[in-house]
This record gives C-alpha cells, sequence and structure tokens, in this order.
C-alpha cells in the first residue's frame, strides 16, 4: 500500500518541527516548478553560474528564492549605461536590481530580500540595530578584502550592492584581473531616513537619520534614544570586517560610492578618526561626487552668486567650521588636510559628466559640474605643499556621464576595487582580536535570498535550521520516489 504522503514525513522526521516540515512540504508539492529556481549552486563553479553564455535573457539568477523581491532576473547583453545590463567586454551575466515597494521622497516601505545578499545586524548601539547587506554563500575565513559600498541619494543600499556585485563578477571571469569571486566581499550599509522608518521599512530597531544626515557623518535620529553618527557606524563596519578572528585573511577594506555615495567616501575619509589598529587597511573609492569637502581654504572659482561667501569652507564643503559631533575636541583645519593626504583614495570621473553635480552656493565655489569639480580637486592637490598625494589617484573614465555602473565596471576602477594590494601582506599593527566596534554577537538577520548561505556570521540556530532543512531535503525526493 502506497504511504501518504505525510505519513511518510511523520514515519521519517519525528521531531518538534513536524508541523513545519509538514507545511513547507505541502508548498513544494504545490509549486513544484519554484524548485527550478534554486536548479544552479550559487556554490558551484563559477563560469557555470555567471558566464553570460549559460543564460538568455530574462532566465533565472543562479541563486534565486521565492522570496526574492520581484525584477532579479538575468539581462544578457545592453550596454550597462542604465544601470540594469553588463557592461560591453564582460562575459557574465547583469543580474538586475531588485524592485522595492514605497520611494525615496515619500519613504521606503521596505528593505528588500536582494538575490545572493543578506541583512546582517551585528552592528548594534544599545538595543539599536544596523542593517548592513552582505553577500551570502562565501567562506568569510577567504575574504581578502570588503567593499563597504555607499547609495545614492534615493538612500538604495540594494542596487549599489547589487552594482558592486555586477562588477565583481565581471571582474573575476577577466582573465587579466588577479581576484577570485571569494577573494572580495560585497558590503551595503542601509542608511534609512525618517520617512523610511515611518513608511515601515526595515525593523523597528533600525537606526534612522533625519533627511540627508546619513551622508553628512550625523547623528541618528532613533529608535528611541540611539544617536550613533553615520560615521561612528562606517567605524564599527571597519573594525569589524578587521577582526581576524571572522576574517582571518583580510588584508584591505574599501569604503565606495558614486554620486552622493562618493560624497560619502570622500567625506568619510577627511573626518575618520585615525585608529591606528585599522588605519592602514582602509582606501577609499570617489566616483563622480556632486561636490567635494576641500582639502585648502582656498576655491578655484568666484561664482557670480556670493551670498554664501562666510560659509563656504564651512561643513561639508570645508572644515572651518559646522563639523558633525563625530569629530571630537577641535582640530585644527590643517589637521584634517594633512591627514587626508595619507588616504588612499582613486578619484573616478566621467569624461562625460558634465551635470551640474550639487546646486548649493557653496559647491559653485568648487567649479561648475561633477567633472570641472573632479579637475579642480586635482589641481587643488598638486597645488598644495608636497605635490600630488602618491596615495592618491584620478582615473577619467571615457565615454561615461554620470553612471553609476559604467563608472565602477571601468576596468581601471575594478582594478583598483578588486585587485591591487589583494594579495599583500596584512599591515603590520593593525587589529587581530577586537570584537568589532560596537558589534555584538547576536547572528545576523538573513534576508529572503542568501539561499542558506553557510558562514561565520550566522550562529548555531542557524545551523539547526540548515538540518531542518537537510531533512526537509530528504523527506521531500523520497516522497517523490514513492508519489
Amino acid at each position: 500500500m502506497r504511504l501518504s504522503t505525510f505519513a511518510l514525513t511523520a514515519a521519517l522526521v519525528s521531531t518538534p518541527f513536524t508541523t513545519a516540515l509538514e507545511s513547507s512540504f505541502k508548498q513544494k508539492l504545490a509549486h513544484r516548478s519554484l524548485v527550478s529556481l534554486e536548479s544552479r549552486d550559487p556554490t558551484g563553479n563559477f563560469d557555470q553560474l555567471y558566464l553570460a553564455s549559460n543564460y538568455q535573457n530574462g532566465s533565472t539568477a543562479p541563486g534565486a528564492a521565492a522570496n526574492d523581491n520581484a525584477g532579479q532576473q538575468v539581462v544578457v547583453g545592453g550596454t550597462g549605461a542604465d544601470d540594469d545590463s553588463q557592461r560591453p567586454g564582460c562575459d557574465t551575466i547583469f543580474i538586475n536590481t531588485a524592485a522595492v515597494n514605497g520611494s525615496d521622497t515619500g519613504g521606503w516601505t521596505e528593505i528588500p530580500n536582494v538575490l545572493g545578499f543578506y541583512v546582517d545586524r551585528n552592528i548594534t548601539y544599545g538595543t539599536a540595530t544596523m542593517p548592513v547587506f552582505v553577500e551570502a554563500n562565501k567562506d568569510l575565513t577567504k575574504v581578502k578584502r570588503v567593499i563597504i559600498g555607499q547609495p545614492g541619494k534615493p538612500r538604495d543600499a540594494w542596487k549599489y550592492s547589487n552594482l558592486f556585485r555586477n562588477s565583481l563578477n565581471c571582474a573575476v571571469a577577466n582573465t587579466s584581473m588577479a581576484v577570485q569571486w571569494n577573494d572580495v566581499l560585497v558590503t551595503a550599509p542601509v542608511w534609512l531616513d525618517m520617512d523610511d522608518h515611518n513608511a515601515g521599512a526595515g525593523n523597528p530597531t533600525d537606526l534612522y537619520f533625519s533627511d540627508g544626515g546619513w551622508n553628512q557623518g550625523s547623528k541618528a535620529q532613533g529608535p528611541g534614544n540611539a544617536d550613533a553618527s553615520s560615521f561612528e557606524v562606517l567605524d564599527s563596519l571597519v573594525t569589524r570586517f578587521a577582526n581576524q578572528s571572522e576574517f582571518p585573511a583580510l588584508t584591505s577594506i574599501i569604503v565606495a560610492g558614486h554620486s552622493l555615495g562618493g560624497s560619502v567616501s570622500q567625506r568619510y575619509a577627511m573626518l575618520r578618526n585615525n585608529d591606528s589598529s585599522t588605519e592602514a587597511l582602509v582606501s577609499y573609492w570617489v566616483g563622480n561626487p556632486g561636490a567635494y569637502v576641500w582639502p585648502s581654504p582656498q576655491r578655484p572659482v568666484t561664482p557670480s552668486n556670493t551670498s554664501c561667501a562666510s560659509e563656504v569652507d564651512d561643513w561639508s564643503y570645508g572644515v572651518a567650521g559646522g563639523l558633525p559631533a563625530y569629530v571630537k575636541g577641535k582640530p585644527a583645519p590643517d589637521t584634517f588636510y594633512a591627514r587626508y593626504r595619507t588616504r588612499r583614495i582613486q578619484y573616478a570621473l566621467g569624461l562625460a559628466d558634465f551635470g551640474p553635480g550639487d546646486t548649493h552656493c557653496e559647491a559653485q565655489y568648487q567649479g561648475s559640474s561633477h567633472l570641472n569639480r573632479g579637475q579642480n580637486m586635482q589641481k587643488a592637490l598638486q597645488a598644495m605643499a608636497g605635490g600630488m598625494p602618491s596615495t592618491q589617484s584620478f582615473n577619467y573614465v571615457p565615454n561615461t556621464s554620470h553612471e553609476d555602473y559604467l563608472m565602477m565596471s571601468d576596468p581601471n576602477s575594478q582594478s583598483y576595487l578588486f585587485v591591487e594590494g589583494l594579495t599583500d601582506p596584512r599591515p603590520s599593527g593593525t587589529a587581530s582580536s577586537s570584537s568589532g566596534g560596537s558589534s555584538n554577537s547576536k547572528s545576523g538577520s538573513k534576508s529572503g535570498s542568501s539561499s542558506g548561505g553557510s558562514n561565520s556570521l550566522k550562529s548555531g540556530a542557524g545551523v539547526l535550521e540548515s538540518m531542518q532543512g537537510l531533512m526537509l531535503s530528504i523527506v521531500f525526493v523520497v516522497a517523490c520516489i514513492v508519489l
């Protein structure tokens, strides 16, 4: 006599979670077509998983899960110009960005389930948590570099984590780039503002900031009395990733962003506290920012509108006044300038980026466009005592305007982000056993599409969950045979 499906389930799995297994099993039987979503093991051979020759346009992406947000299908072909296709010359697929409910103006209503990422909340301030997208399915003991990606003005960390991931995959497939898939871990903090919090995005415990405060280094507005600054959060992330008990192979961290994200990276580079235990690990990638924190009190332009002349060197266009509470004491501007010149930075500028950028009065003293301000920044650094810092460089990207993906997937950008210095030994004197600033041992909350992803950011509870999943899979296979 043929056993019923759930009699078989009960016979094989007699545990406290039998009911949950039955519910999940029913769902699998009712939706067998969903099995194809995970037909490609997200930890398998890189070429099989990501080469475009293995896919058609619109195919299911490797490692996709049923609860991923919509829109994250495979894109084959295109120009990369609209952040929705792969750069010409890349052999890999482009995984499209998740569709998200809400808006950047009225507030996002969710933190989406992004294919291949989960949301980690190990960074805490009291009971407040900081959500961070982290790539799943990577062996953290082999990660050599972490990218801390910054979003643009819409606070869309899900988009930028995905773009950096696509660029990394492109670089891995390029035989001239000496980088392997597991060498680099892409992460991105989720900067929520008050509109997002009020609209229901994230958890009630997640930090949120005033409109624009997150990109200035300002303090959080909540929840409750939580008031960590966004730059303090970046400090905590750096310390977390520098922890060799979790990342024993790590030798470098790059804070990277384009547009307003590029401004965040450059602002943080100017103000970051000089922590000797992590300083040598950190570099910055600054792509087409709308304006800069100027490295001297002089400005290259005197615009027709001089109404802000007395504030032109105040934060966040200079360091003469109005600095955020993140800065302790009252350092002289020269202190910031000297420290900034020691930091390793690549400025990436699109040679066709003639957009006006930041339209505030203070920004007009720096130039007329993204490109012009970047060129003037280079001249300002060259004109300072000591000339152009040996640790800083300018990458001018031809035939490219204010285009996120074409900037970060430019070969020179990729080389800086993913290859240069990757195999260098860890700098001496850097932290080796810190617990990670304000982080604790609480496991990160997994967001949808991490596809399980075994890594050390998961707690013991995750191991039990994996065992349950394995038992369910055994039940499913046997039941299919019986049926």
